[in-house]
């Protein structure tokens, strides 16, 4: 914007020469077909399932997992932790001992 401004003279400002644009169109449409090849190879890579292994394993891992969410059973106990030293001592009954 500045190069074309009236600015441009007094700041040294040279207009470009038109094999630049050329250059700079011809690298353009360049780059954009290397990347609309590369997007091609990289999805039909994706797009094909190596052969011999099935295909859902990641759904059949997540309903196992989901699994025992979703079924109605009572809750699981906590395992008791044993005490170290023994048995526990008896229970306080509020009378004194005489």
């Amino acid at each position: 914007m500045l190069p074309a401004s009236p600015l441009a003279a007094p700041l040294g400002f040279a207009p470009l020469p038109g094999g630049f644009f050329a250059a700079l169109v011809v690298m353009v449409i360049g780059h954009l077909v290397l990347v609309e090849l590369g997007k091609r190879w990289f999805y039909r890579a994706a797009a094909t399932p190596p052969t011999g292994a099935p295909t859902d394993l990641g759904t059949r891992f997540v309903r196992r997992r989901a699994a025992r969410f979703s079924v109605a059973a009572p809750p699981v106990r906590p395992l008791r932790r044993r005490r170290p030293g023994g048995p526990r001592p008896p229970a306080a009954t509020g009378a004194d001992p005489v």
